[in-house]
């Protein structure tokens, strides 16, 4: 006898609710009497079987999930890997064009400027990870930390903030 397509759908979520009454905690306890007003199952459990045509997509997740690509260890790994990478990138925006800036800088405002810059790329790199980028507070970021630089002039500052900025946005996108 051959089922249509509708039963065996109906078949298959009775036995999900079986395999789910089976795990579920708080159906035990109700069950057992332990809840005040819970209306007990039925005490019959089953262990529930997956359909041949089912077996392959339970397969299939299975290794996307050892691969990293739900999540998983090797996917927070990978991620790992990329902000890394995007450090080292934002990090190449934000000193194009500085070297000879820096190099004439004393050696204790040297060492000032680059902490205040590292510490601007991880600001920075962490306000990239969020869904909504505000390109406002990276260029505010940006002119906090090339404000460092004594003497500087406030219209560099701000032609060099919004050029980074705009860069840096590039690596959002991408």
């Amino acid at each position: 006898m051959v089922e249509d397509k509708g039963s065996q759908l109906k078949k298959f979520e009775l036995e999900i609710g079986k395999t789910i009454r089976e795990k579920s905690p708080e159906i035990q306890a109700a069950e057992e009497g332990k809840v005040e007003g819970a209306v007990p199952t039925p005490e019959k459990k089953e262990r529930v079987g997956v359909y041949p045509n089912e077996r392959q997509k339970v397969l299939d997740e299975i290794e996307r999930f050892e691969n990293g690509q739900n999540g998983g260890l090797a996917g927070i790994i990978a991620s790992g890997q990329s902000v890394k990478e995007r450090e080292k990138r934002i990090e190449k925006i934000m000193e194009n064009g500085l070297e000879d800036i820096y190099l004439s800088l004393p050696a204790d405002k040297q060492r000032e400027f680059k902490l205040e810059g590292e510490k601007t790329m991880k600001e920075i790199n962490v306000l990239l990870d969020k869904v909504k980028v505000n390109i406002g507070k990276i260029a505010n970021l940006i002119k906090k930390w090339l404000s460092l630089i004594p003497g500087v002039n406030k219209f560099f500052l701000e032609q060099e903030a919004k050029i980074k900025a705009d860069e840096i946005m590039k690596l959002k996108r991408e």
